[in-house]
């Protein structure tokens, strides 16, 4: 099978995994999720004080770091865990713009203005850096991507 696409079982698998590594928290506003292969949709909504209605936006799905679209794959190092609310709102945000929004508009860490983000946090795979000055622009020294590629401005 192509390394760059996975079945269905693979995606419920590697989402489970995501689950389990980032401690069951959202990637990008560090809330809790919920898996629904693991806890039924009424329990995450009590455990969540929310409703029936509304928990789905907690719950954990798969989100391409460089989107399938601008040429990322669902290779591991690709993909990260979060909630459906932090993945259907990303739209054409870069990662770290996008990690800002969440915390500030939705997740459990307000951050205040001109507040500038620890790029350590992420958990970007080994030859991407991330430079410092802007805390935007990522270079990725990996097959099939140019370097100083600003896949994330």
């Amino acid at each position: 099978m192509n390394p760059c696409r996975r079945s269905k079982t693979e995606k419920r698998d590697q989402v489970v995994s995501l689950h389990q590594q980032q401690g069951g928290l959202c990637y990008y506003c560090l809330r809790d999720t919920f898996l629904p292969t693991i806890e039924t949709f009424a329990e995450a909504a009590e455990r969540f004080g929310m409703s029936a209605k509304t928990v789905i936006l907690r719950m954990a799905t798969r989100e391409h770091l460089i989107k399938r679209q601008d040429g990322g794959t669902d290779q591991d190092f690709n993909i990260v865990m979060a909630c459906m609310q932090c993945n259907l709102t990303r739209e054409d945000r870069a990662v770290l713009a996008h990690v800002k929004f969440c915390r500030q508009h939705h997740g459990t860490l307000a951050l205040s203005y001109g507040f500038q983000f620890a790029p350590a946090a992420l958990n970007l795979p080994s030859g991407i850096k991330v430079n410092a000055a802007t805390a935007m622009r990522v270079e990725f020294p990996l097959a099939g991507c140019t370097s100083s590629t600003q896949l994330f401005t």
